[in-house]
């Protein structure tokens, strides 16, 4: 019978909560994952927000109810590494596989964004996790590969590179200072443009610069007339700097030419995650 001052609205109440749900879930899925004759394995580094080194695991595998099958992708983990070794990497992964009481045997590939830590032939953690399984197959992530080849036939392309750099630089201007970003605001208004905020062109992520130049694209205008006005009314060099690129007959051409490119690149990379 719950008391009357039983709420269950204290911290460590949510706490018991959260980790009761969280164990029904997981059990469920890792029950799933023994009982599939086989599973692969996708994992990536990452970064918290105090810059710690972890890794990040999901497993797919092929859950059976009557005569249908069904292909499943779950996430299993996120473990705090040392150092991003290929040694603590493979320590890490083993250590996973042992508490969720899955056979490694049974693994049948491993999926990986492709770095050399990661595909190594004599050090990587598919070479040392291959010694453990022999058939083991290494599975570079075909969508990082299409961002890869993107961002990589720009290569030979100065001014992509030099215009790549700008979307960064652009987002940089407006993102770091609330007064630049209530003028762009307040002049979007005035010319009747969508209120729209810049977005991040990161420069590993060739793909990320669709968000960017759409913003770009929408807003042009209205971003021209603000790095002007920061430029004269506040002797911005980086304002003036900027607004002299934008300008230029290249650039606006590029942004119109990405619009048509980059949403291509994105519905593929979608299909293929």
């Amino acid at each position: 019978i719950q008391g009357e001052n039983a709420h269950y609205t204290s911290e460590r109440s949510i706490q018991e909560l959260l980790i009761s749900i969280s164990s029904v879930i997981s059990d469920k899925i890792y029950t799933d994952i023994r009982s599939s004759r086989v599973f692969s394995v996708m994992m990536d580094e990452t970064t918290d927000v105090a810059i710690l080194k972890q890794l990040i695991t999901y497993m797919r595998y092929i859950t059976v109810n009557g005569n249908e099958c069904e292909v499943k992708t779950s996430f299993v983990g996120i473990d705090d590494l040392f150092n991003g070794t290929a040694e603590t990497i493979t320590k890490s992964t083993e250590t996973t596989f042992n508490k969720l009481d899955i056979n490694f045997k049974d693994c049948s590939a491993l999926g990986s964004d492709g770095a050399a830590v990661m595909v190594g032939q004599r050090k990587g953690v598919a070479t040392k996790l291959r010694e453990k399984n022999g058939t083991l197959i290494n599975i570079h992530c075909i969508a990082h590969r299409l961002a890869l080849a993107s961002s990589q036939a720009m290569n030979d392309i100065k001014y992509l590179k030099r215009f790549s750099s700008t979307l960064q630089q652009l987002d940089y201007f407006y993102q770091n200072s609330s007064l630049r970003m209530a003028g762009l605001q307040e002049i979007q208004k005035i010319l009747g443009e969508p209120d729209i905020r810049l977005k991040e062109a990161k420069a590993v992520r060739w793909l990320s610069h669709q968000r960017a130049v759409d913003a770009i694209r929408k807003t042009l205008p209205a971003i021209i007339t603000s790095l002007e006005r920061e430029g004269n009314e506040r002797d911005d060099a980086t304002a003036a700097g900027l607004a002299t690129f934008v300008k230029k007959y290249n650039f606006i051409a590029s942004v119109h030419m990405m619009s048509d490119i980059l949403p291509h690149l994105t519905r593929l990379s979608l299909l293929f995650q």
